[in-house]
């Protein structure tokens, strides 16, 4: 299936969005890449590169409460219009914020706390789920990859299949990313939304790919 597009199946805007956003919309707002990439590794003090989306006049970038400093928007410059920043995250929660200033002088901001890690994950060597109880009564289960260390491989990146064995029906064949039975893992992890019976029967998922035999998760 094509996956190209400004928003995901599900209708969410993707990074892309905001890139045309920052040249096509009146509303002021900033974005910092990418909110659905809150965990990340790499070596110690090696730098990285963050993009913030914006069509305000400047932006003023934040790591941990430290300023790194103004940019001004050219919307001549790529990525972002030039809002680029070259930073080191610390291991461990890290919090980004950028403030866009209008040339109205009003503010808007946006904010993205991330996990970073000096330590690269080893090889994928098992499987984990785990539950979250949603606000429509149904469940979403998430699976998640480790290596023998209990480090989450934020490289795995194989596909995994669901099944609802008891209690419930997995909801499938939505067309969505959280719809579907079998989901390409990304940064080591997948998801799917899992609609139960009854409170009176203990929920069984299981998942499993063609390296790693059933993993099961009893709700009760």
């Amino acid at each position: 299936m094509n996956q190209k597009g400004l928003v995901d199946r599900e209708g969410k805007p993707k990074d892309a969005f905001y890139v045309f956003k920052s040249y096509w919309s009146k509303q002021p707002f900033t974005y910092i890449e990418s909110h659905s990439w809150t965990e990340r590794q790499g070596p110690k003090e090696k730098s990285r590169d963050i993009s913030v989306y914006s069509n305000c006049p400047e932006v003023e970038l934040f790591l941990n409460n430290k300023s790194l400093g103004i940019k001004k928007r050219n919307p001549l410059e790529f990525p972002a219009a030039g809002l680029n920043w070259t930073l080191n995250f610390k291991e461990g929660e890290n919090n980004l914020k950028a403030i866009g200033k209008t040339k109205y002088d009003q503010q808007v901001i946006d904010e993205l706390k991330l996990n970073y890690r000096f330590v690269k994950n080893g090889k994928a060597r098992r499987l984990e789920l785990e539950s979250t109880a949603l606000e429509d009564n149904n469940y979403l289960i998430t699976a998640t990859a480790f290596d023998k260390n209990g480090l989450r491989c934020l490289d795995y990146e194989e596909r995994v299949y669901f099944q609802c064995l008891n209690g419930g029906k997995a909801l499938v064949s939505q067309g969505t990313p959280l719809g579907s039975e079998v989901i390409e893992m990304a940064n080591g992890q997948a998801s799917i939304k899992v609609k139960r019976n009854s409170n009176t029967q203990p929920l069984l998922m299981m998942v499993l790919n063609q390296s790693f035999k059933g993993t099961y998760l009893e709700i009760e």
